[in-house]
């Protein structure tokens, strides 16, 4: 099973990202729709719920916001050209323009749609347009190497309100996406808003109301703890609540959490030679409308454990797994090489038990991977949950919200595995 084993790395990004602090004004935003949307027999399988998945995918973020988008329809076929304004026009399109080939960019086999914010001095987004992929292949009913309509919509959503990509892998704002059939599995999680990215939309729109952790990472020597992942996850539940990458100086900011108490982790988000770090900084317990500071030097760096993917179902990504309360699942992850491909899973809830049967699997001199059988138990709550790999020496790579329990089923769970 694992030689059939298949990367789906498909990468969602921005044309202008938006950065911290992009925000409307206003709580109504008029959307136009490009009657391509209704007229791309190509990009979007025949017979798809278009309007249906427009409409939940709107009503996804207005549910949580508050904001009233209303709709029209249009003839436009074009996203504003990059610059410093835009037509004023909100679209969305996937019409094969020059304009909107442009904005995909280089990368069209990867990307399935990307979003081109305009913005003023102050922050204020003034103009957001989102064009889907005319090159890629879009469903509204799982079918097999396409991507789902409604969350690829609800991913770029989220960056026309201005909210950046989340290193949690089952957020919405997850950097990538997965295509139908992954996992063998419908790309269906990305529907559904995370509790990492209601925390997002609270920290532009409602700071004020919630409590922010802010912090500096200092690495071992003094140097600026750049591009390390500092997420926070519920005690009790371990539920991940939020996750922000560190800036050049080692800042990061949590903001959007609710009252309540928190372990804060941390870990690498890239690799310069063997300068690895990842762990536990502690514990905190936060109330609203208060602000909280969570500075910390860490320590040495060590190697990285070789545990780039998580697998289910015979296929690897770097995406999440869909989980049910009591039922079992049999998870991999690629093993440490340099250590006889030996590791162990682990979970941060109480409500995922992980098998004291772990098996490791030698597949050759460049390639192991490890098993291991997952309970989830009957108490645990909607939300998404981190796997850890510690390798032989303790140290430890975390898979950032990979396991995911969301409304929807997963039929391949192992029932005789309680």
């Amino acid at each position: 099973m694992f030689a059939g084993s298949v990367s789906a790395n498909v990468p969602l990004l921005t044309e202008n990202a938006p950065g911290d602090g992009l925000h409307w004004n206003r709580k109504r935003i008029r959307i136009e729709l490009s009657s391509s949307l209704l007229k791309s027999p190509t990009a979007i399988k025949p017979e798809s719920d278009v309007i249906g998945a427009i409409t939940r995918s709107f009503a996804t973020w207005s549910d949580v916001t508050g904001i009233e988008f209303y709709f029209e329809w249009s003839d436009r076929q074009s996203v504003s050209a990059a610059g410093k304004t835009g037509d004023g026009v909100n679209l969305i399109t996937i019409a094969p323009t020059s304009e909107n080939l442009l904005a995909i960019g280089g990368d069209s086999g990867e990307v399935s749609a990307r979003t081109r914010v305009f913005f003023g001095r102050r922050g204020e987004i003034s103009e957001a347009d989102v064009v889907l992929s005319p090159v890629q292949q879009f469903s509204t009913d799982g079918s097999f190497g396409t991507f789902d309509l409604q969350s690829t919509l609800t991913h770029e959503i989220g960056h026309m309100l201005g909210i950046d990509h989340s290193p949690v892998m089952a957020a919405t704002m997850y950097q990538f996406q997965a295509r139908n059939g992954t996992f063998n599995l419908p790309a269906v999680l990305g529907q559904t808003l995370s509790l990492d990215d209601v925390a997002a939309y609270r920290a532009l729109y409602e700071p004020d109301a919630y409590a922010t952790i802010a912090g500096r990472l200092l690495r071992y020597g003094g140097r600026p703890g750049s591009e390390i992942v500092v997420w926070a996850e519920e005690i009790g539940t371990g539920r991940v609540a939020a996750g922000r990458t560190t800036n050049g100086t080692g800042d990061f900011r949590l903001a959007g959490l609710e009252k309540g108490e928190y372990r804060l982790f941390f870990q690498s988000e890239t690799t310069v030679g063997e300068d690895w770090v990842a762990g536990e900084l502690g514990t905190l317990s936060v109330s609203v409308n208060r602000d909280y500071r969570f500075d910390r030097r860490l320590g040495r760096s060590f190697e990285r454990p070789t545990a780039d993917s998580i697998g289910f179902n015979g296929q690897f990504a770097d995406l999440p797994i869909l989980v049910n309360p009591d039922k079992s699942f049999a998870i991999f992850v690629t093993a440490a090489r340099g250590n006889g491909g030996r590791t162990e899973m682990r979970g941060s809830s109480r409500f995922f038990v992980f098998g004291a049967d772990q098996q490791n699997h030698d597949l050759g001199p460049d390639f192991a991977i490890s098993s291991a059988r997952v309970f989830v138990d009957e108490a645990a709550r909607e939300g998404d949950y981190t796997v850890s790999v510690a390798n032989a020496s303790g140290n430890q790579r975390f898979f950032i919200g990979a396991l995911s329990i969301d409304r929807y089923s997963n039929p391949w769970s192992l029932y005789d595995l309680k």
